[in-house]
């Protein structure tokens, strides 16, 4: 089974998960990071955002909410994201190991990734 190098960057503040899917690039994975926090910054705003062009709109109408986000990003990993494995599938998997590393079938696919 193959691999392909992708990033994911840590959320303090977000609506689920505490980690990005993993991202082609560390800025993607950061931009990535910028969306989930400003969504749960809005939410607890109320501020309704659009189901279309999310991160453009966003940009454009709440610089400040992207420019708070800031504050809760943490560090960036460089990571290896199996090929039979959607960047989804991973970040449910790898937020998921977060919370219950005893389990047997995380610490093999902890093992597949490291």
């Amino acid at each position: 089974m193959g691999t392909s190098t992708r990033f994911i960057t840590f959320v303090a503040h977000s609506l689920l998960w505490e980690w990005t899917k993993p991202c082609r690039t560390e800025a993607a994975s950061h931009k990535a990071a910028e969306n989930m926090i400003s969504t749960r910054l809005m939410e607890e705003r109320g501020i309704l955002p659009p189901s279309q062009n999310f991160g453009i709109w966003l940009r454009n109408e709440y610089p400040d909410i992207v420019k708070d986000s800031h504050q809760y990003i943490g560090e960036t990993r460089e990571i290896e994201l199996p090929d039979d494995k959607t960047p989804k599938e991973f970040q449910r998997w790898f937020c998921t190991l977060q919370i219950d590393s005893d389990s047997h079938r995380n610490k093999t696919w902890q093992k597949e990734v490291a």
